[in-house]
């Protein structure tokens, strides 16, 4: 499918004589005085309700190369390869700018020079004009990224700038998913722990703990696991249902147990 870009090139091969006449034509009319004057540019502006922006050099070039014969040649070649009529309009303003460089110095300096003499009249008829762009109204949809450390992971900081280190990337690492997501919160928490230098003071170890924590680990999580799992030697491979119950019971203590990791400072 062809672009604004391609047909642009296509009319400019195409079309190349027509255009080379018209540049001719063009500047012969403003070598004869034929062009229309300043006057006449600002009065064509006010004939509606709402006064107008007096018009740059660019413009009045462009406006003036359309009427003297451009939007016709645009519209032939529109019309000859089936292109919508939409595109008339923006196929002439990259054609006319691609035109204005074989404009002569003379005549590049004649639009410049009316655009001065437009604005000075627009300022004559209209004194107290000031021009106020109308701001377009954002459309798009805004979007917030979720805060993936949840507020007691401070309690495993020294200092706040630890935490916001931390909290910066994981904010500027959004998770797609469910699954993403809880692998990324506790990957936080481990590195939480590690950066930590001395146990938390904020939340008190449990009382298996107390005594030898680096060798009672293993034994305190096995106790929650019986507590939170109870073992089943009896359970049929063949019932489904069964065999759900326990899998959704395995999940809820495995996330209970890393839950207990994060929150008694304990390395995962």
């Amino acid at each position: 499918m062809n672009t604004l870009k391609d047909w642009v090139s296509k009319v400019l091969v195409e079309k190349k004589e027509e255009f080379n006449n018209l540049i001719i034509s063009f500047q012969n009319k403003i070598d004869n005085g034929e062009m229309p004057k300043a006057n006449e540019i600002v009065r064509d502006q006010d004939s509606g309700n709402k006064i107008k922006r007096p018009p740059n050099s660019h413009i009045i070039y462009t406006n003036h190369l359309g009427k003297g014969g451009l939007l016709n040649i645009i519209r032939n070649f529109c019309e000859e390869h089936n292109i919508n009529k939409q595109y008339l309009v923006p196929i002439s303003k990259k054609v006319s700018k691609s035109l204005w460089e074989k404009l002569s110095p003379t005549h590049k300096k004649f639009f410049e020079d009316l655009a001065v003499e437009v604005s000075d009249e627009h300022k004559r008829l209209h004194p107290n004009y000031k021009y106020k762009p109308v701001r377009k109204i954002r459309t798009e949809p805004m979007y917030k990224r979720y805060n993936l450390l949840p507020p007691v992971h401070r309690a495993l900081f020294n200092d706040d700038e630890q935490y916001e280190e931390l909290r910066s990337s994981a904010v500027s690492s959004p998770s797609t998913s469910g699954d993403s997501c809880k692998d990324q919160h506790y990957e936080y928490g481990e590195l939480e722990i590690k950066k930590t230098s001395k146990p938390s003071t904020v939340l008190p170890l449990p009382v298996h703990h107390v005594e030898n924590p680096s060798t009672d680990d293993d034994k305190y999580f096995d106790d929650l696991s019986s507590l939170a799992s109870p073992a089943d030697s009896t359970l049929n491979d063949s019932d489904e249902n069964q065999y759900d119950v326990k899998e959704t019971s395995k999940y809820s203590t495995d996330m209970f147990l890393a839950s207990e990791k994060v929150l008694y400072g304990f390395k995962l």
